[in-house]
């Protein structure tokens, strides 16, 4: 009697742990944290927000740079100022620029692989504020983009675009490093035409500000010569 007494405590007390033990295990497994998918979600949420830091972060930086340069006035080096977008968003994240400027016409005496990216944007429009005999009004006008050629510490870039649908623009950047141009001269001072010449390959023409020919030249020169 005393020993089947002992056999049934005994049974009952495993099957006790072994309960308690499950329950112990539901719970653990409750507290472990959100389902993989919450967790998924977060985390892209937060790669998203750092995505949008990095971005903000840069275009303030290519803004403060370009107002440094003396190409864009302070009051309009802001973070959706047409060049500024573009400058951001092709150029390489190491990339710095050096100088910039407005390029009028870029030609190329041959056929060359330039290394390029191409991305979209809102296309250029500006403010004009009528008035005279009628109210002041504020009209928006679409303009011409205006196209850059950039120097950075490694290469010069300069952007070509065109309208690619209402209200967007296609932009294209394109590039040769300075280890590959032999040089640049100043081919027609009174035209602001700079000649850069690519080694073993053709010759391209930047047509800028007549006022600024001899900077891009010296620029490009010096670039290329320390290479």
């Amino acid at each position: 009697m005393s020993s089947d007494w002992n056999d049934e405590f005994t049974k009952l007390g495993r099957q006790g742990i072994g309960d308690a033990g499950a329950e112990a295990g539901e719970e653990t497994s409750q507290a472990a944290g959100p389902p993989a998918e919450a967790r998924a979600a977060s985390d892209s949420v937060a790669v998203g927000s750092d995505s949008d830091q990095a971005a903000a972060a840069r275009r303030t930086s290519i803004a403060a740079t370009l107002a440094r340069l003396g190409f864009l006035p302070a009051e309009r080096a802001t973070l959706d100022n047409p060049a500024v977008e573009v400058l951001a968003e092709l150029l390489p994240p190491e990339a710095e620029v050096e100088l910039c400027l407005t390029c009028h016409e870029f030609l190329c005496s041959g056929p060359y692989e330039f290394a390029h990216t191409t991305g979209r944007f809102p296309d250029a429009a500006t403010t004009r504020r009528g008035g005279g005999l009628y109210p002041a009004t504020d009209t928006l006008v679409k303009g011409p983009r205006r196209e850059l050629v950039v120097c950075t510490q490694d290469a010069v870039y300069w952007t070509q675009s065109r309208a690619r649908s209402e209200g967007e623009d296609s932009v294209t950047l394109s590039s040769v490093p300075f280890s590959d141009i032999l040089g640049a001269t100043v081919r027609h001072p009174h035209k602001g035409v700079v000649e850069v010449y690519i080694d073993e390959g053709p010759t391209m023409s930047f047509r800028v500000d007549r006022d600024v020919d001899d900077v891009l030249q010296a620029q490009v020169d010096q670039a290329a010569q320390s290479e």
